[in-house]
Protein backbone atom coordinates (compact mmCIF):
# COMPACT_ATOMS: atom_id res chain seq x y z
CA UNK A 1 0.00 0.00 0.00
CA UNK A 2 1.36 3.47 -0.89
CA UNK A 3 2.17 5.95 1.88
CA UNK A 4 -0.68 8.19 0.63
CA UNK A 5 -3.21 5.31 0.80
CA UNK A 6 -1.90 4.30 4.21
CA UNK A 7 -2.30 7.84 5.54
CA UNK A 8 -5.82 8.13 4.18
CA UNK A 9 -6.82 4.75 5.60
CA UNK A 10 -5.50 5.75 9.01
CA UNK A 11 -7.35 9.06 8.89
CA UNK A 12 -10.62 7.33 7.98
CA UNK A 13 -10.28 4.75 10.70
CA UNK A 14 -9.43 7.31 13.35
CA UNK A 15 -12.13 9.72 12.23
CA UNK A 16 -9.96 12.84 12.68
CA UNK A 17 -6.50 14.10 11.83
CA UNK A 18 -4.08 16.16 13.85
CA UNK A 19 -5.03 19.80 14.26
CA UNK A 20 -4.16 21.84 11.21
CA UNK A 21 -3.86 18.83 8.87
CA UNK A 22 -6.07 18.39 5.81
CA UNK A 23 -8.10 15.34 4.89
CA UNK A 24 -7.42 13.70 1.53
CA UNK A 25 -9.83 11.57 -0.48
CA UNK A 26 -9.91 9.96 -3.88
CA UNK A 27 -13.40 11.43 -4.43
CA UNK A 28 -15.20 14.15 -2.47
CA UNK A 29 -18.76 15.20 -3.45
CA UNK A 30 -21.19 17.84 -2.17
CA UNK A 31 -24.89 17.03 -2.72
CA UNK A 32 -27.57 19.61 -1.87
CA UNK A 33 -31.34 19.96 -1.91
CA UNK A 34 -34.46 18.00 -0.96
CA UNK A 35 -34.51 15.56 1.93
CA UNK A 36 -36.48 12.93 -0.04
CA UNK A 37 -33.31 11.04 -0.98
CA UNK A 38 -31.74 11.18 2.49
CA UNK A 39 -33.27 8.13 4.17
CA UNK A 40 -32.79 5.97 1.09
CA UNK A 41 -29.23 7.22 0.60
CA UNK A 42 -28.32 6.41 4.21
CA UNK A 43 -30.00 3.01 3.95
CA UNK A 44 -27.85 2.11 0.93
CA UNK A 45 -24.49 2.93 2.54
CA UNK A 46 -23.92 -0.66 3.72
CA UNK A 47 -24.30 -1.78 0.09
CA UNK A 48 -21.72 0.73 -1.10
CA UNK A 49 -19.20 1.17 1.72
CA UNK A 50 -16.64 -1.02 3.49
CA UNK A 51 -17.70 -1.48 7.14
CA UNK A 52 -16.23 1.08 9.51
CA UNK A 53 -17.27 4.19 7.59
CA UNK A 54 -17.85 7.33 9.70
CA UNK A 55 -21.02 9.43 9.59
CA UNK A 56 -21.96 12.87 10.89
CA UNK A 57 -24.93 15.22 11.14
CA UNK A 58 -25.08 18.92 11.91
CA UNK A 59 -25.49 20.28 15.43
CA UNK A 60 -27.62 23.21 14.28
CA UNK A 61 -30.84 21.24 13.68
CA UNK A 62 -32.61 18.26 15.19
CA UNK A 63 -32.61 14.74 13.74
CA UNK A 64 -30.12 15.45 10.94
CA UNK A 65 -32.56 17.91 9.37
CA UNK A 66 -29.79 20.16 8.00
CA UNK A 67 -26.76 18.11 6.93
CA UNK A 68 -25.51 14.53 6.74
CA UNK A 69 -22.04 13.34 5.75
CA UNK A 70 -20.18 10.07 5.38
CA UNK A 71 -16.55 9.18 4.81
CA UNK A 72 -14.88 5.82 4.25
CA UNK A 73 -13.95 3.46 1.46
CA UNK A 74 -16.07 2.09 -1.36
CA UNK A 75 -16.46 -1.67 -1.73
CA UNK A 76 -14.70 -3.39 -4.61
CA UNK A 77 -17.91 -4.91 -5.93
CA UNK A 78 -21.22 -3.97 -7.55
CA UNK A 79 -23.25 -1.82 -7.28
CA UNK A 80 -20.12 0.34 -6.96
CA UNK A 81 -18.87 1.01 -10.52
CA UNK A 82 -15.35 -0.09 -11.41
CA UNK A 83 -14.07 3.51 -11.51
CA UNK A 84 -14.97 3.95 -7.82
CA UNK A 85 -14.23 0.53 -6.39
CA UNK A 86 -11.80 0.65 -3.46
CA UNK A 87 -11.65 4.46 -3.56
CA UNK A 88 -11.68 6.56 -0.41
CA UNK A 89 -14.65 8.89 -0.39
CA UNK A 90 -16.45 11.66 1.45
CA UNK A 91 -20.01 12.71 0.59
CA UNK A 92 -21.72 15.68 2.22
CA UNK A 93 -25.49 16.00 1.81
CA UNK A 94 -27.21 19.29 2.66
CA UNK A 95 -30.98 19.23 3.16
CA UNK A 96 -31.22 22.58 4.97
CA UNK A 97 -33.62 24.88 3.09
CA UNK A 98 -34.97 22.12 0.86
CA UNK A 99 -35.20 21.61 -2.87
CA UNK A 100 -34.28 25.01 -4.23
CA UNK A 101 -30.79 24.55 -2.76
CA UNK A 102 -30.43 21.68 -5.19
CA UNK A 103 -31.30 23.96 -8.11
CA UNK A 104 -30.12 27.58 -7.86
CA UNK A 105 -26.60 27.20 -6.41
CA UNK A 106 -25.96 24.13 -8.54
CA UNK A 107 -26.84 25.99 -11.75
CA UNK A 108 -24.94 29.17 -10.86
CA UNK A 109 -22.01 27.42 -9.13
CA UNK A 110 -22.60 29.57 -6.05
CA UNK A 111 -20.77 28.88 -2.81
CA UNK A 112 -23.15 27.99 0.02
CA UNK A 113 -23.00 26.58 3.53
CA UNK A 114 -22.03 22.92 3.87
CA UNK A 115 -20.68 20.79 6.74
CA UNK A 116 -17.02 19.85 6.93
CA UNK A 117 -17.04 16.72 9.09
CA UNK A 118 -13.25 16.90 9.19
CA UNK A 119 -12.96 20.49 10.41
CA UNK A 120 -10.25 20.87 13.03
CA UNK A 121 -11.51 24.28 14.18
CA UNK A 122 -12.20 24.55 17.89
CA UNK A 123 -15.65 23.20 18.75
CA UNK A 124 -16.42 22.16 15.17
CA UNK A 125 -17.32 18.54 15.90
CA UNK A 126 -18.24 16.45 18.94
CA UNK A 127 -19.25 12.83 19.44
CA UNK A 128 -22.94 12.20 18.80
CA UNK A 129 -25.09 10.89 21.67
CA UNK A 130 -25.78 7.17 21.62
CA UNK A 131 -28.79 6.29 19.47
CA UNK A 132 -28.80 9.58 17.53
CA UNK A 133 -30.61 9.74 14.18
CA UNK A 134 -29.15 7.33 11.58
CA UNK A 135 -26.71 6.14 14.28
CA UNK A 136 -24.25 8.88 13.30
CA UNK A 137 -20.84 9.08 14.97
CA UNK A 138 -20.39 12.86 15.09
CA UNK A 139 -22.25 16.16 15.28
CA UNK A 140 -20.56 19.04 13.47
CA UNK A 141 -21.14 22.76 12.97
CA UNK A 142 -22.17 23.99 9.50
CA UNK A 143 -19.25 25.37 7.51
CA UNK A 144 -19.25 28.70 5.64
CA UNK A 145 -22.24 30.92 4.96
CA UNK A 146 -24.92 31.02 2.27
CA UNK A 147 -23.60 34.34 0.98
CA UNK A 148 -20.41 32.54 -0.05
CA UNK A 149 -18.23 33.78 2.79
CA UNK A 150 -16.32 31.67 5.29
CA UNK A 151 -17.24 31.28 8.93
CA UNK A 152 -15.09 30.24 11.87
CA UNK A 153 -15.35 26.57 10.81
CA UNK A 154 -14.15 27.05 7.25
CA UNK A 155 -15.05 28.25 3.73
CA UNK A 156 -18.34 27.89 1.87
CA UNK A 157 -18.52 25.38 -0.98
CA UNK A 158 -20.10 24.94 -4.43
CA UNK A 159 -22.53 21.99 -4.65
CA UNK A 160 -21.89 19.41 -7.34
CA UNK A 161 -25.17 17.49 -7.48
CA UNK A 162 -28.68 18.76 -6.70
CA UNK A 163 -31.90 17.02 -5.75
CA UNK A 164 -35.35 18.60 -5.83
CA UNK A 165 -38.90 17.36 -5.35
CA UNK A 166 -39.88 18.99 -8.65
CA UNK A 167 -37.94 19.88 -11.78
CA UNK A 168 -35.88 23.13 -11.79
CA UNK A 169 -38.33 25.17 -13.91
CA UNK A 170 -40.90 25.05 -11.07
CA UNK A 171 -38.82 27.32 -8.84
CA UNK A 172 -40.32 30.67 -9.65
CA UNK A 173 -42.63 33.17 -7.93
CA UNK A 174 -43.98 31.86 -4.63
CA UNK A 175 -41.64 28.85 -4.84
CA UNK A 176 -38.50 30.98 -4.54
CA UNK A 177 -36.49 30.94 -1.32
CA UNK A 178 -35.56 33.78 1.01
CA UNK A 179 -32.08 35.27 0.61
CA UNK A 180 -30.91 36.00 4.16
CA UNK A 181 -27.99 38.13 2.96
CA UNK A 182 -30.16 40.37 0.76
CA UNK A 183 -33.18 40.21 3.14
CA UNK A 184 -35.46 39.53 0.19
CA UNK A 185 -36.82 36.64 -1.86
CA UNK A 186 -34.61 35.52 -4.71
CA UNK A 187 -35.41 35.95 -8.38
CA UNK A 188 -35.98 33.03 -10.73
CA UNK A 189 -33.09 31.54 -12.68
CA UNK A 190 -32.65 32.82 -16.21
CA UNK A 191 -33.31 30.49 -19.13
CA UNK A 192 -29.55 30.42 -19.69
CA UNK A 193 -28.86 29.17 -16.18
CA UNK A 194 -31.71 26.66 -16.36
CA UNK A 195 -30.14 25.41 -19.59
CA UNK A 196 -26.90 24.94 -17.69
CA UNK A 197 -28.45 22.04 -15.77
CA UNK A 198 -28.85 18.49 -16.98
CA UNK A 199 -31.63 16.95 -14.90
CA UNK A 200 -32.73 13.35 -14.47
CA UNK A 201 -36.13 12.21 -13.21
CA UNK A 202 -35.09 9.82 -10.45
CA UNK A 203 -38.24 8.29 -8.93
CA UNK A 204 -41.82 9.06 -7.91
CA UNK A 205 -42.44 10.47 -4.45
CA UNK A 206 -45.90 10.12 -2.86
CA UNK A 207 -47.33 13.08 -0.93
CA UNK A 208 -50.29 13.53 1.40
CA UNK A 209 -51.59 15.91 4.03
CA UNK A 210 -50.64 14.89 7.57
CA UNK A 211 -53.11 15.88 10.30
CA UNK A 212 -52.93 15.83 14.08
CA UNK A 213 -54.60 12.83 15.66
CA UNK A 214 -57.46 14.90 17.04
CA UNK A 215 -58.74 14.87 13.45
CA UNK A 216 -60.05 11.31 12.95
CA UNK A 217 -58.54 9.36 10.09
CA UNK A 218 -62.08 8.54 8.94
CA UNK A 219 -63.00 12.20 8.26
CA UNK A 220 -63.49 12.72 4.50
CA UNK A 221 -61.07 15.22 2.98
CA UNK A 222 -60.84 16.23 -0.67
CA UNK A 223 -58.72 18.74 -2.59
CA UNK A 224 -61.35 21.45 -2.08
CA UNK A 225 -61.06 20.99 1.69
CA UNK A 226 -57.29 21.30 1.48
CA UNK A 227 -57.56 24.45 -0.63
CA UNK A 228 -59.71 26.04 2.06
CA UNK A 229 -57.40 24.98 4.89
CA UNK A 230 -54.16 26.06 3.22
CA UNK A 231 -55.15 29.23 1.38
CA UNK A 232 -56.14 32.81 2.09
CA UNK A 233 -59.33 32.66 0.04
CA UNK A 234 -61.74 30.46 2.06
CA UNK A 235 -62.00 32.10 5.46
CA UNK A 236 -64.76 29.85 6.78
CA UNK A 237 -62.33 26.94 6.60
CA UNK A 238 -59.82 28.81 8.74
CA UNK A 239 -61.83 27.57 11.72
CA UNK A 240 -62.70 23.87 12.05
CA UNK A 241 -66.34 24.79 12.55
CA UNK A 242 -66.39 25.57 8.81
CA UNK A 243 -65.05 22.15 7.83
CA UNK A 244 -67.57 19.37 7.27
CA UNK A 245 -67.53 16.59 9.87
CA UNK A 246 -64.74 18.15 11.95
CA UNK A 247 -64.74 16.82 15.56
CA UNK A 248 -65.48 20.13 17.28
CA UNK A 249 -65.87 18.66 20.76
CA UNK A 250 -62.39 17.12 20.63
CA UNK A 251 -60.51 20.08 19.12
CA UNK A 252 -59.51 22.68 21.75
CA UNK A 253 -61.90 21.09 24.29
CA UNK A 254 -61.57 23.83 26.88
CA UNK A 255 -63.22 26.30 24.51
CA UNK A 256 -66.53 24.42 24.23
CA UNK A 257 -68.05 22.74 21.21
CA UNK A 258 -70.31 25.24 19.46
CA UNK A 259 -68.67 28.65 19.07
CA UNK A 260 -67.58 29.14 15.46
CA UNK A 261 -64.47 31.19 16.27
CA UNK A 262 -62.66 29.11 18.87
CA UNK A 263 -61.46 26.07 16.89
CA UNK A 264 -58.63 27.68 14.88
CA UNK A 265 -57.02 25.77 12.04
CA UNK A 266 -53.24 25.41 12.38
CA UNK A 267 -51.14 24.90 9.23
CA UNK A 268 -47.63 23.44 9.60
CA UNK A 269 -46.30 24.19 6.12
CA UNK A 270 -42.78 24.55 4.66
CA UNK A 271 -40.88 27.70 3.73
CA UNK A 272 -40.71 29.03 0.19
CA UNK A 273 -37.97 27.22 -1.73
CA UNK A 274 -39.06 23.85 -0.40
CA UNK A 275 -39.88 21.29 -3.07
CA UNK A 276 -42.44 19.75 -0.73
CA UNK A 277 -44.15 23.14 -0.59
CA UNK A 278 -43.78 23.60 -4.36
CA UNK A 279 -45.44 20.23 -4.96
CA UNK A 280 -48.29 21.22 -2.65
CA UNK A 281 -48.58 24.65 -4.27
CA UNK A 282 -49.07 22.90 -7.61
CA UNK A 283 -51.44 20.15 -6.48
CA UNK A 284 -53.61 22.19 -4.11
CA UNK A 285 -53.20 25.78 -5.34
CA UNK A 286 -52.56 25.17 -9.07
CA UNK A 287 -49.31 27.20 -9.06
CA UNK A 288 -46.33 26.75 -11.33
CA UNK A 289 -47.61 25.86 -14.79
CA UNK A 290 -47.49 28.55 -17.45
CA UNK A 291 -50.60 30.68 -17.76
CA UNK A 292 -52.57 28.84 -15.08
CA UNK A 293 -54.60 30.82 -12.55
CA UNK A 294 -53.80 29.92 -8.96
CA UNK A 295 -54.93 30.57 -5.40
CA UNK A 296 -52.33 32.04 -3.05
CA UNK A 297 -51.25 29.72 -0.22
CA UNK A 298 -51.42 31.30 3.23
CA UNK A 299 -48.19 32.60 4.77
CA UNK A 300 -47.02 32.86 8.36
CA UNK A 301 -47.76 36.58 8.47
CA UNK A 302 -51.41 35.72 7.70
CA UNK A 303 -51.69 34.18 11.17
CA UNK A 304 -54.24 35.97 13.36
CA UNK A 305 -51.83 35.82 16.31
CA UNK A 306 -48.62 36.57 14.42
CA UNK A 307 -46.12 38.73 16.33
CA UNK A 308 -48.26 38.93 19.47
CA UNK A 309 -45.58 40.95 21.30
CA UNK A 310 -44.93 43.40 18.46
CA UNK A 311 -41.22 42.98 17.68
CA UNK A 312 -41.37 41.78 14.05
CA UNK A 313 -40.04 44.02 11.27
CA UNK A 314 -40.18 42.65 7.73
CA UNK A 315 -36.81 41.72 6.18
CA UNK A 316 -34.99 42.45 9.44
CA UNK A 317 -33.69 40.14 12.17
CA UNK A 318 -35.38 41.47 15.30
CA UNK A 319 -35.42 38.40 17.53
CA UNK A 320 -33.23 36.09 19.58
CA UNK A 321 -33.80 32.64 21.01
CA UNK A 322 -34.60 34.30 24.36
CA UNK A 323 -36.79 36.97 22.79
CA UNK A 324 -38.57 35.20 19.92
CA UNK A 325 -41.40 36.42 17.73
CA UNK A 326 -44.51 34.98 19.36
CA UNK A 327 -47.25 33.33 17.31
CA UNK A 328 -50.34 32.91 19.50
CA UNK A 329 -52.63 30.22 18.03
CA UNK A 330 -55.59 31.23 20.22
CA UNK A 331 -56.18 34.41 18.22
CA UNK A 332 -57.38 32.30 15.26
CA UNK A 333 -56.06 30.88 12.01
CA UNK A 334 -52.34 30.05 12.42
CA UNK A 335 -49.74 29.32 9.75
CA UNK A 336 -46.22 28.15 10.63
CA UNK A 337 -43.49 28.17 7.96
CA UNK A 338 -41.02 25.42 8.87
CA UNK A 339 -37.50 25.18 7.39
CA UNK A 340 -37.44 21.38 7.10
CA UNK A 341 -39.64 18.29 7.01
CA UNK A 342 -38.46 17.35 10.49
CA UNK A 343 -39.67 20.75 11.68
CA UNK A 344 -43.11 20.11 10.16
CA UNK A 345 -43.27 16.84 12.09
CA UNK A 346 -42.34 18.66 15.31
CA UNK A 347 -44.91 21.39 14.65
CA UNK A 348 -47.67 18.79 14.23
CA UNK A 349 -46.62 16.80 17.30
CA UNK A 350 -46.52 19.95 19.44
CA UNK A 351 -49.91 21.15 18.19
CA UNK A 352 -51.39 17.82 19.27
CA UNK A 353 -49.66 17.65 22.67
CA UNK A 354 -49.78 21.33 23.65
CA UNK A 355 -46.01 21.82 23.64
CA UNK A 356 -44.57 25.11 22.44
CA UNK A 357 -42.85 24.90 19.05
CA UNK A 358 -39.69 27.03 18.83
CA UNK A 359 -37.68 27.27 15.61
CA UNK A 360 -35.43 29.52 13.53
CA UNK A 361 -37.08 30.69 10.33
CA UNK A 362 -35.61 31.08 6.87
CA UNK A 363 -35.30 34.82 7.59
CA UNK A 364 -32.96 34.04 10.54
CA UNK A 365 -35.58 35.21 13.04
CA UNK A 366 -36.49 33.07 16.03
CA UNK A 367 -40.15 32.09 16.50
CA UNK A 368 -42.21 30.38 19.18
CA UNK A 369 -45.75 29.07 18.67
CA UNK A 370 -47.37 29.03 22.10
CA UNK A 371 -49.41 25.82 21.91
CA UNK A 372 -49.00 25.37 25.69
CA UNK A 373 -50.81 28.59 26.63
CA UNK A 374 -47.77 30.66 27.56
CA UNK A 375 -44.26 31.33 26.28
CA UNK A 376 -41.45 29.24 27.74
CA UNK A 377 -37.75 30.06 28.11
CA UNK A 378 -38.17 33.70 27.14
CA UNK A 379 -36.87 36.77 28.94
CA UNK A 380 -40.23 38.52 28.54
CA UNK A 381 -43.22 36.49 29.84
CA UNK A 382 -46.19 35.98 27.55
CA UNK A 383 -49.59 34.36 28.19
CA UNK A 384 -51.96 33.49 25.36
CA UNK A 385 -54.87 35.78 24.62
CA UNK A 386 -57.45 33.04 25.31
CA UNK A 387 -56.28 30.37 27.75
CA UNK A 388 -59.53 28.41 27.21
CA UNK A 389 -58.37 27.52 23.70
CA UNK A 390 -56.01 24.69 24.51
CA UNK A 391 -54.54 21.55 23.02
CA UNK A 392 -55.10 19.44 21.10
CA UNK A 393 -55.15 21.79 18.13
CA UNK A 394 -56.47 20.65 14.76
CA UNK A 395 -53.42 21.01 12.52
CA UNK A 396 -52.72 20.08 8.91
CA UNK A 397 -49.20 19.77 7.52
CA UNK A 398 -47.22 19.51 4.30
CA UNK A 399 -45.11 16.34 3.94
CA UNK A 400 -44.19 13.58 1.57
CA UNK A 401 -44.41 9.92 2.56
CA UNK A 402 -40.66 10.05 3.14
CA UNK A 403 -41.81 10.85 6.70
CA UNK A 404 -43.78 7.59 7.00
CA UNK A 405 -42.86 5.72 10.14
CA UNK A 406 -42.05 8.95 11.97
CA UNK A 407 -45.65 9.75 12.99
CA UNK A 408 -46.01 11.06 16.55
CA UNK A 409 -49.33 12.63 17.48
CA UNK A 410 -50.28 12.90 13.82
CA UNK A 411 -51.17 10.68 10.86
CA UNK A 412 -51.17 10.77 7.07
CA UNK A 413 -54.74 11.40 5.94
CA UNK A 414 -56.66 9.77 3.10
CA UNK A 415 -57.63 11.99 0.16
CA UNK A 416 -60.95 11.66 -1.69
CA UNK A 417 -61.47 8.33 0.04
CA UNK A 418 -59.13 6.66 -2.48
CA UNK A 419 -57.29 4.52 0.03
CA UNK A 420 -60.36 3.47 1.97
CA UNK A 421 -62.33 2.58 -1.16
CA UNK A 422 -59.52 0.53 -2.64
CA UNK A 423 -58.13 -1.12 0.49
CA UNK A 424 -59.21 -4.59 -0.65
CA UNK A 425 -57.56 -4.15 -4.04
CA UNK A 426 -54.35 -2.96 -2.41
CA UNK A 427 -54.33 -5.92 -0.06
CA UNK A 428 -54.91 -8.26 -2.98
CA UNK A 429 -51.84 -6.80 -4.69
CA UNK A 430 -49.81 -8.07 -1.70
CA UNK A 431 -48.88 -4.65 -0.36
CA UNK A 432 -48.92 -5.03 3.45
CA UNK A 433 -51.93 -3.06 4.69
CA UNK A 434 -50.46 -1.75 7.93
CA UNK A 435 -50.34 1.98 7.30
CA UNK A 436 -51.82 4.73 5.18
CA UNK A 437 -48.37 5.29 3.71
CA UNK A 438 -48.19 1.76 2.33
CA UNK A 439 -51.65 2.14 0.87
CA UNK A 440 -50.75 5.44 -0.78
CA UNK A 441 -47.56 4.31 -2.47
CA UNK A 442 -49.43 1.28 -3.83
CA UNK A 443 -52.13 3.61 -5.13
CA UNK A 444 -49.48 5.87 -6.70
CA UNK A 445 -47.86 2.88 -8.37
CA UNK A 446 -51.13 1.54 -9.74
CA UNK A 447 -52.86 4.76 -10.70
CA UNK A 448 -55.45 6.63 -8.62
CA UNK A 449 -53.21 8.50 -6.16
CA UNK A 450 -52.32 11.66 -8.08
CA UNK A 451 -50.64 13.65 -5.30
CA UNK A 452 -47.02 12.88 -6.14
CA UNK A 453 -43.90 14.39 -7.63
CA UNK A 454 -41.16 13.02 -9.83
CA UNK A 455 -37.94 13.69 -8.00
CA UNK A 456 -35.32 15.51 -10.06
CA UNK A 457 -31.55 15.23 -9.74
CA UNK A 458 -29.30 17.59 -11.67
CA UNK A 459 -25.77 18.75 -12.26
CA UNK A 460 -24.02 21.38 -14.39
CA UNK A 461 -23.35 20.72 -18.07
CA UNK A 462 -21.23 23.87 -18.64
CA UNK A 463 -23.48 25.49 -21.26
CA UNK A 464 -24.06 28.57 -19.07
CA UNK A 465 -20.36 29.24 -18.62
CA UNK A 466 -20.15 27.60 -15.19
CA UNK A 467 -17.82 24.64 -14.60
CA UNK A 468 -19.40 21.41 -15.79
CA UNK A 469 -19.44 18.39 -13.51
CA UNK A 470 -16.69 16.15 -14.88
CA UNK A 471 -14.51 13.32 -13.70
CA UNK A 472 -10.87 14.05 -12.93
CA UNK A 473 -8.12 11.85 -11.56
CA UNK A 474 -8.66 10.44 -8.07
CA UNK A 475 -7.36 12.88 -5.47
CA UNK A 476 -7.32 15.87 -7.84
CA UNK A 477 -9.62 18.93 -7.52
CA UNK A 478 -12.32 19.05 -10.17
CA UNK A 479 -11.21 22.54 -11.20
CA UNK A 480 -8.91 25.25 -9.82
CA UNK A 481 -10.00 26.22 -6.32
CA UNK A 482 -12.66 23.50 -6.08
CA UNK A 483 -13.20 21.61 -2.82
CA UNK A 484 -14.62 18.69 -4.81
CA UNK A 485 -12.24 15.92 -5.79
CA UNK A 486 -11.90 13.06 -8.24
CA UNK A 487 -14.46 11.21 -10.39
CA UNK A 488 -17.46 13.17 -9.10
CA UNK A 489 -19.57 12.69 -12.23
CA UNK A 490 -19.32 8.91 -11.96
CA UNK A 491 -20.25 9.14 -8.28
CA UNK A 492 -23.19 11.44 -9.08
CA UNK A 493 -24.46 9.06 -11.78
CA UNK A 494 -24.14 6.20 -9.30
CA UNK A 495 -26.17 8.02 -6.65
CA UNK A 496 -28.87 8.87 -9.23
CA UNK A 497 -29.06 5.19 -10.24
CA UNK A 498 -29.06 3.75 -6.73
CA UNK A 499 -31.76 6.02 -5.28
CA UNK A 500 -34.11 5.22 -8.17
CA UNK A 501 -33.43 1.49 -8.55
CA UNK A 502 -36.26 -0.78 -7.31
CA UNK A 503 -33.61 -3.20 -6.10
CA UNK A 504 -32.65 -0.61 -3.50
CA UNK A 505 -35.84 1.32 -2.75
CA UNK A 506 -38.14 -1.39 -1.43
CA UNK A 507 -37.37 -0.34 2.14
CA UNK A 508 -38.53 3.24 1.52
CA UNK A 509 -42.29 3.47 2.03
CA UNK A 510 -42.97 6.59 0.03
CA UNK A 511 -41.23 6.22 -3.33
CA UNK A 512 -41.33 4.11 -6.47
CA UNK A 513 -39.08 3.67 -9.50
CA UNK A 514 -40.03 5.16 -12.86
CA UNK A 515 -41.42 3.00 -15.68
CA UNK A 516 -39.19 4.83 -18.15
CA UNK A 517 -36.17 3.37 -16.34
CA UNK A 518 -37.40 -0.02 -15.08
CA UNK A 519 -40.01 -2.65 -15.96
CA UNK A 520 -42.67 -3.41 -13.34
CA UNK A 521 -42.76 -7.12 -12.54
CA UNK A 522 -44.44 -9.00 -9.70
CA UNK A 523 -46.45 -7.08 -7.13
CA UNK A 524 -45.96 -3.62 -5.68
CA UNK A 525 -44.13 -4.97 -2.64
CA UNK A 526 -41.38 -6.88 -4.41
CA UNK A 527 -40.98 -4.56 -7.39
CA UNK A 528 -41.84 -0.93 -6.67
CA UNK A 529 -42.10 0.43 -10.21
CA UNK A 530 -44.86 2.90 -11.09
CA UNK A 531 -47.13 2.04 -14.00
CA UNK A 532 -47.44 5.66 -15.21
CA UNK A 533 -45.24 8.74 -15.40
CA UNK A 534 -45.29 12.47 -16.09
CA UNK A 535 -41.90 12.16 -17.81
CA UNK A 536 -40.33 14.52 -15.29
CA UNK A 537 -42.74 17.37 -16.02
CA UNK A 538 -45.03 18.34 -13.15
CA UNK A 539 -47.43 20.13 -15.49
CA UNK A 540 -48.10 17.12 -17.70
CA UNK A 541 -50.79 14.51 -17.04
CA UNK A 542 -49.65 11.07 -15.94
CA UNK A 543 -49.51 8.58 -18.81
CA UNK A 544 -49.69 4.84 -18.13
CA UNK A 545 -46.78 2.89 -19.59
CA UNK A 546 -47.99 -0.44 -18.24
CA UNK A 547 -51.45 -1.77 -17.41
CA UNK A 548 -52.23 -1.48 -13.68
CA UNK A 549 -52.89 -4.66 -11.72
CA UNK A 550 -56.09 -3.10 -10.42
CA UNK A 551 -58.09 0.13 -10.80
CA UNK A 552 -58.30 -0.63 -14.54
Amino acid sequence: MSMKKLAVACALACGTLAAGAAQAYDVDLFLSGASAVQSNFVAQLPNLMVPGYVTACDNASSNCAGFFAVKGQFKSAAPVPAALQGKTVRITYRTRGGSVWGVDPVATAAKIQWMDMDSTAAGACTAAPAGYTFGVNKLCSPTGNDDGTANSFGPARIPDLGVSDVEPKMFTGINLEYDTAAHAYRTALSSTDLGGLTNFPAFQNAFAMPMTNVIPASMFVDKGTLLGLLSTSTLKQHDWSGVANAPLAAINPGAGASNGTNKPVVVCRRVQGSGTQATTNYFVNNFGCSGAAYTAPARMTDSAGFDATGIYVQNTVTSTAANPIIIDPTYGYTVVENPGSGDVRSCLADAQSGTNWAFKGDDNNYYQVTFSGAATGTTVPYTNGDTNINAPFGAVGVLSYDSAGKESGWHFHDLNGVLTANAAAIDASARPATSTAKYAVAAMIEGPWDFFSEESMQYRNGSNGKPALVDVAAGAPTYAGSLSIGPVKTLSDTIIKVVGDPAYINTNLGIAALPTNYVPTGNVTTNKVAKGTKFGDTCKPKVDQYKPQFWN
